[in-house]
């Protein structure tokens, strides 16, 4: 019995020494860069002054209180025609959120302003592939939408944010990209394989002593 739980004891220690890696946030630390006319704007109306534009800000781990006015201490944006607010989409507005590496992604959160909807894409290679649409969401202000668990994982290093639908005035208080970093040590085959010989050895001694005790009862 008390070998038995030798080797019980043995074997958690080897599977606890595996690697192990919980889910990351990828995005964090993060490049962020814009392209278009609208990113920083002051708003024309007057109505929301000229805001807090800070587009780094998303990829720094912390997402401001839901409710926060959508654009302070944001990436925000203003679709203005002919020198007016005007509700719909973009598509010259662009996000882009640059990784540190070719990470596996499983999971999004988005933390935007509740009233649009906002299309995320990922760079596939050298393409642009649309990846999720989050929508618009009720309360005020800075929003955090469900997280969006993509089912298959994908790679890549950089994704693309735009709007598909709103009011005019767009912002994301802060984007997570849960996976697995490509940093992510694993461990040689060879290591593994020189540790469990180890702990095997280990168990050895213990039954030869075992053994060695009851033949001196003998």
């Amino acid at each position: 019995m008390k070998f038995a739980k030798w080797i019980l004891v043995l074997v958690i220690a080897f599977i606890s020494t595996a690697p192990a890696f919980a889910d990351t946030n990828v995005a964090l630390g993060a490049s962020v860069s814009t392209s278009g006319p609208g990113f920083g704007i002051p708003d024309p109306a007057g109505e929301w002054g000229s805001g807090n534009y800070q587009p780094n800000s998303i990829a720094n781990g912390t997402p401001q209180a839901d409710g926060t006015q959508w654009n302070l201490g944001t990436a925000f944006w203003i679709q203005v025609v002919d020198g007016s607010v005007q509700g719909g989409a973009d598509p010259n507005d662009v996000l882009t959120v640059t990784l540190t590496g070719e990470d596996t992604i499983d999971s999004l959160v988005l933390q935007a302003d509740n009233n649009d909807d906002y299309s995320v894409s990922y760079l596939n290679g050298s393409t642009w592939t649309p990846m999720y649409t989050f929508g618009e969401v009720g309360g005020w202000g800075l929003t955090t939408r469900p997280t969006f668990d993509l089912g298959t994982p994908i790679t890549t290093h950089a994704f693309e944010i735009t709007t598909t639908g709103g009011d005019g005035y767009y912002a994301v208080g802060q984007f997570e990209a849960f996976g697995t970093p490509a940093s992510a040590a694993t461990p040689e085959p060879n290591t593994s394989i020189l540790l469990l010989s180890g702990l095997l050895a280990l168990a050895f001694v213990a039954m030869r002593k075992r053994f060695a005790g009851l033949f001196g009862q003998l």
